[in-house]
């Protein structure tokens, strides 16, 4: 019926423009929108092009810099190694990420149901519309699809909700990894990048917590939701070409642990877990995370952008039902999947390792609930992964008539039930029942092998333990021979002397004491323990005197602050009386930085 009455007001439609004889003015009408339509993309490609070559300049400007510096300090090799590394990581992991992410969204474009369709798919569809609704956009026959069970909108509702949610942090996620490695603060004494953040249920649980506690992320993040649900192809599309770009992004400012496991060295020493170099731990295993990261941000995205975009096929939010997945879409499921999976067995490979930094016991490393529970269990699941991970896959490339979802529900069952009390349960149970009320016992062994380890890794493996057995034969003709190490035996501790001087001292306004330390100094050509001359304000800076005898004298004043130090001997105690106070410092201030506000002479 609709369809004759679109044909009769297209008729229509066509007598009253040759009536009134509006054939030019209508092909004016299009060629003027033609005209307008044109000017605009021109006008955005221009702009586009700006741009471009705005940061163009930008960046030529900037490497031409640094490659003129570098050369000149004599460390351009240095310098082009680390532009070619990062070059190389960025634009392969940018390739490889788009074309997995495109190519699979493009592929599901393809097979998802293109119309609303009324019966289910195991039913013989006769006619929809006068026309035969056998072949999809992909040449798919539907007809002879098998379909899996039909999911009602009280089901489907909450998963394509919690999909678009999870799209939502996982993206976030990544876009904050990127914050993390480009604010980096160029104080600190090594300005290398962070390790950047695995996505892991802790990382999503976190997100979680803060959408409970802001009312604005709460809402911001409902708006995401349902603009998903109405735009799935163009915001999944979107998303996938920044999500590589950050990752690309993030994997290539890794390039300092890249570089050294291409000229690794073995250590000669081994560990005592898994009886492995040292070696595979500073080089191997940091280049093993990031692949991690790589590939679990990469697939995890894919297959879940490819399960939404098959749930929100054929309208079925509007029509009420998704009629079930088809043959062809289990299939590229099924290979998606098995490659996630893959990739998880390969994150719990190596969780495996990363026990030799757990924080769990009384010492850092691996403790007596990391051997004996975390070991075995990251174990197993990594080898339960893997194995459905290959059954996936093998299933995707010879997908059954007759499928049987059952062996693979309860894998996916005992994995997810495995991983959960694995995870926290089992470890805490064991932690406070076996391990904390004999934790001396337990922990013994691997407390000893922490301190052994770390005397290798100094170089004190090699000092001779001897036993100092004192006797009592203290006289007094020997204290009257060391009468000057007796003199000079510390009696203040840092606490007190740092409280009983800010509370003599700091009734003064400009007094301020940041911190106490005890040292030595020389004079009067003997050796005295004191607190070193540190300024409560940083505007002056201290060097040893060319005097021996006075090895306290400050150096010139720097800076626009002005400060003062207070200096008492810590080895001797005038009960009740405060602490002893030797003779202040000398600021050597010149004139010309002189000013009514300069103290020449300061406690």
């Amino acid at each position: 019926m609709g369809h004759i009455a679109l044909e009769y007001a297209i008729d229509i439609i066509q007598r009253l423009v040759n009536r009134f004889k509006l054939v030019k003015f209508t092909r004016a009408i299009v060629q003027l929108s033609l005209s307008k339509s044109a000017k605009r993309n021109y006008l955005i490609v221009l702009s586009i092009g700006l741009i471009l070559l705005w940061l163009s300049i930008k960046l030529i400007a900037r490497l031409g810099a640094e490659m003129l510096w570098f050369e000149e300090v004599g460390y351009l090799p240095m310098y082009l190694l680390r532009l070619s590394t990062q070059g190389l990581l960025g634009v392969g992991i940018f390739i490889l990420t788009a074309v997995y992410l495109l190519g699979n969204l493009a592929l599901a474009q393809r097979l998802k149901y293109p119309y609303p369709l009324a019966k289910p798919l195991g039913t013989r569809i006769t006619e929809i519309n006068g026309q035969k609704p056998a072949i999809n956009r992909g040449g798919i026959d539907l007809e002879s699809q098998q379909i899996s069970t039909v999911l009602n909108l009280r089901w489907l509702l909450p998963m394509t909700i919690s999909l678009s949610l999870l799209i939502g942090g996982i993206f976030i996620h990544y876009l904050r990894v990127v914050m993390s490695q480009w604010n980096i603060d160029p104080n600190l004494p090594d300005i290398t990048p962070p390790a950047p953040v695995l996505l892991s249920p802790e990382a999503i649980w976190q997100m979680v917590e803060q959408l409970h506690r802001h009312g604005w992320m709460a809402m911001g993040a409902g708006i995401w939701s349902i603009a998903t649900l109405i735009y799935p192809r163009f915001l999944l599309g979107s998303i996938a070409p920044i999500l590589s770009i950050s990752i690309a992004w993030v994997v290539s400012g890794q390039w300092m642990r890249v570089l050294p496991y291409f000229q690794a060295t073995d250590f000669q020493h081994r560990d005592p877990v898994f009886d492995r170099d040292i070696s595979n731990y500073i080089f191997g295993l940091p280049v093993a995370e990031l692949v991690e990261f790589w590939l679990v941000g990469m697939c995890l995205y894919g297959f879940v952008a490819v399960i939404l975009t098959y749930l929100l096929s054929g309208d079925s939010l509007s029509q009420g039902k998704f009629l079930g997945f088809s043959r062809a879409q289990q299939r590229h499921l099924s290979g998606l999947g098995g490659v996630l999976m893959l990739v998880v067995s390969f994150s719990y490979w190596l969780s495996c390792y990363e026990l030799l930094y757990s924080p769990r016991g009384v010492s850092y490393g691996a403790s007596y609930t990391d051997i004996h529970v975390q070991l075995p269990a990251n174990q197993a699941l990594s080898i339960l992964a893997f194995a459905i991970g290959a059954y996936l896959i093998w299933r995707s490339i010879y997908f059954p008539h007759q499928i049987n979802n059952r062996p693979l529900s309860l894998a996916l069952g005992l994995y997810l039930v495995m991983s959960i009390a694995t995870h926290s349960i089992v470890p805490a149970i064991v932690q406070a029942l076996l391990v904390q009320p004999n934790e001396l016992a337990r922990e013994s062994p691997y407390i000893r092998r922490t301190i052994a380890l770390t005397r290798q890794a100094f170089g004190l493996d090699n000092i001779a333990a001897a036993t100092f057995n004192p006797q009592a034969n203290l006289t007094e003709q020997k204290i009257r021979e060391n009468d000057r190490i007796i003199r000079n035996i510390r009696l203040w501790d840092e606490q007190p002397l740092l409280a009983t001087n800010r509370q003599l001292q700091q009734i003064r306004l400009y007094y301020r004491f940041p911190d106490a330390d005890i040292d030595r100094y020389t004079l009067a050509s003997e050796a005295k323990t004191l607190p070193p001359p540190t300024p409560p304000y940083k505007g002056g800076e201290l060097a040893p005197s060319p005097d021996k005898r006075d090895a306290l004298t400050p150096s010139p004043l720097k800076g626009e602050g002005w400060g003062g130090v207070k200096i008492s001997a810590a080895n001797q105690i005038k009960y009740p009386s405060p602490p002893s106070q030797l003779p202040p410092p000398q600021w050597h201030v010149p004139k010309q930085q002189q000013s009514p506000l300069t103290y020449c002479e300061k406690e």
